[in-house]
């Protein structure tokens, strides 16, 4: 027997079946069709949760990044008021035009009445600074 006894053999018995072969072929393509249709949706579905969760995830880590920034927004404020007024204060200490009391009493309440409301400032910054170390916040 050669490939061409087979090849008649073949299109005899697809030919002798009628329009059974024509439902067939057409049975298979739309089960095929249908099957692949339900594959799809199945294969998307699992898609979108997928990306529903990665979407959440980065939500979730989009609010801490706003809520720390917002939390090192505050103490930077804060630290940037003390700051500044005790640089004003330090600025006041000596004046570059500035007459110094001769008598010693006088100095020293001269001095005092300049150098305690800048060191306690300069205190309070150094205490907020402390207290706002990357560690401790």
């Amino acid at each position: 027997m050669t490939w061409g006894d087979i090849c008649k053999i073949a299109s005899l018995v697809f030919a002798s079946s009628g329009g059974i072969g024509v439902v067939f072929v057409c049975f298979v393509k739309l089960a095929g069709n249908t099957i692949a249709e339900r594959l799809q949706k199945k294969y998307e579905l699992k898609l979108n949760k997928e990306l529903e969760k990665y979407i959440a995830t980065l939500d979730k880590k989009n609010y801490i990044s706003k809520a720390r920034f917002d939390k090192e927004f505050i103490i930077y404020q804060e630290l940037s008021e003390k700051v500044y007024y005790m640089v004003g204060d330090n600025t006041e200490l000596f004046k570059v035009f500035d007459s110094v009391p001769k008598e010693e009493d006088e100095r020293k309440i001269f001095y005092d009445k300049r150098c305690i409301p800048t060191g306690c400032k300069k205190l309070m910054t150094t205490l907020s600074t402390k207290r706002c170390i990357p560690t401790g916040c």
